[in-house]
């Protein structure tokens, strides 16, 4: 797979387009199934994990054509029994595909899916919900067979407010019989946008954006055309390598409305920042100040997603904290590599401590996972001398271009194949 390599110690400065977003885009695309009519997205991220969906869909028995940052897709006639286990366990998102075949054509095989190791991802909750709706489960070892004539609507009561699970019974619900209520729902951005583009679609669906989501099940639904918006967690990763390293960005195509919680931590460490409706602008001009206690939560709290971003500009900062994570127990595989690295940082249970530093120096390091391998290269760029990436798959998995996006505004980086 190659690394990636960084001469670190260069302040950043300039302005970046952010991609399309990655946990948008992906229940959008097994939407598309809940529709015979051809469905056409734009700005949408040449990222791995949109590759697998689309190659998903092609097994399906759909057409699938990819120009220019838009996907036109034509899903006239599927079999859901074409799935196999090979696409299913390259990415947690492909259980979203059950929701969407098991609500349009009465059949759904869900594979163990793969993904990041994080922490523990059951799907119990998926399956409770198909049930609560009408539909046969017959597990197995490694897989499951779900079956329905037609879903029913029903109250769902969530006892979290997964987002994976909001998506599928959304997806499940939109051509159910009756009204499906999802209490206890995710609130997150990327619940709002599917939401959205259901809506387009034909979908009746009322409440997104809070704790309570309303689905009137329709008869059909028809083609759409919808634009992905921008990725908040890759927004995060270049605002938290411009705190890590000093310096000077603009962000465009960005919702900053969708990152307060992480907008004002950042202001809190040091950041000037300011926000456009489009667009939103950071300079970091000392070092970073260290907080003493932050947690991650569901939204609109600090989301899992940009912990281990936000450790790298911590670690280099004056004064010392923790950061408590509350929703993946195995989030923080990034620390060893930091510690190689010079970083002050342990792990208390689902706690990361750490202390400032002056410098982290450049060594290799290895990912484990998507946004600890950004958090690597971040920590690279801070870095005296220079640092290895390797494990960049996991990287590829949600960024489109992050080693290119990086050297526009200034970073010395580059792909050693």
């Amino acid at each position: 797979m190659g690394t990636i390599v960084v001469n670190g110690g260069r302040r950043l400065n300039g302005q970046l387009f952010v991609q399309g977003s990655k946990n948008a885009v992906l229940p959008i695309l097994a939407a598309t199934i809940l529709t015979r009519e051809p469905c056409y997205l734009r700005h949408v991220p040449a990222i791995k994990d949109v590759q697998v969906s689309l190659q998903i869909l092609s097994q399906l028995g759909g057409r699938v054509t990819r120009m220019d940052g838009s996907v036109h897709i034509e899903n006239a006639i599927l079999n859901p029994e074409n799935l196999t286990p090979t696409l299913a366990s390259k990415m947690r998102s492909s259980i979203l595909f059950s929701g969407a075949c098991l609500s349009a054509y009465g059949y759904s095989r869900l594979d163990k899916p793969g993904g990041c190791l994080i922490g523990e991802r059951p799907i119990d909750m998926h399956l409770q919900c198909f049930r609560d709706m009408g539909a046969h489960v017959e597990e197995h070892d490694t897989y499951t067979i779900l079956s329905a004539d037609r879903l029913q609507g029903c109250i769902h009561h969530l006892r979290l407010p997964s987002v994976g699970v909001t998506e599928n019974v959304l997806l499940a619900a939109v051509l159910a019989e009756g009204t499906t209520i999802i209490r206890g729902a995710a609130r997150e951005p990327e619940i709002v946008t599917l939401c959205q583009c259901l809506r387009k679609a034909g979908a009746r669906i009322a409440g997104e954006g809070s704790s309570q989501i309303t689905v009137q099940g329709v008869e059909k639904l028809h083609g759409f055309v919808f634009h992905v918006p921008a990725d908040r967690i890759v927004a995060a990763t270049y605002l938290c390598s411009v705190m890590a390293t000093g310096g000077s960005l603009w962000l465009s195509g960005v919702n900053a409305w969708e990152m307060d919680s992480l907008l004002r931590v950042l202001e809190r460490m040091g950041a000037e920042v300011g926000v456009r409706p489009h667009s939103m602008h950071l300079q970091m001009k000392g070092k970073p100040v260290g907080i003493p206690f932050l947690q991650t939560g569901y939204y609109p709290e600090l989301p899992t997603d940009v912990q281990s971003l936000l450790l790298i500009p911590l670690c280099l900062s004056k004064g010392a904290g923790e950061i408590e994570e509350r929703i993946f127990e195995n989030r923080f595989r990034i620390v060893p590599e930091l510690q190689k690295m010079g970083a002050v940082v342990h792990t208390d249970g689902n706690r990361v401590r750490y202390e400032g530093v002056e410098a982290l120096h450049g060594t290799a390091v290895r990912a484990a996972e998507l946004r600890g391998g950004a958090a690597l290269v971040m920590a690279g760029l801070a870095a005296q001398g220079q640092t290895v990436i390797s494990g960049i798959e996991y990287i590829e998995r949600g960024y489109e271009n992050l080693v290119g996006d990086l050297k526009r505004i200034g970073a010395d980086i580059y792909y050693e194949r």
